[in-house]
């Protein structure tokens, strides 16, 4: 692997973990207002659920086989 790579993987490693603290300082911020708790959480799970059906769901039955490229 070149340098450039190496570089890639940093950074993503940084913003992920920028991520991260910025998530543990918000939850920090809201700890006892439970709407935003709420709508905190809907929007994570919004997410999580749009990952599945747009990356992971496609592939998983392109590798099943049931769609023929």
């Amino acid at each position: 692997m070149d340098t450039s790579t190496y570089i890639a993987i940093l950074v993503l490693a940084l913003l992920s973990g920028l991520t991260t603290l910025i998530g543990v300082w918000l939850a920090y911020l809201i700890k006892n207002k439970f709407s935003l708790i709420v709508v905190g959480m809907g929007f994570s799970t919004g997410i999580m659920l749009l990952i599945s059906l747009f990356e992971l769901f496609p592939s998983a039955i392109n590798d099943m086989g049931w769609i023929i490229n």
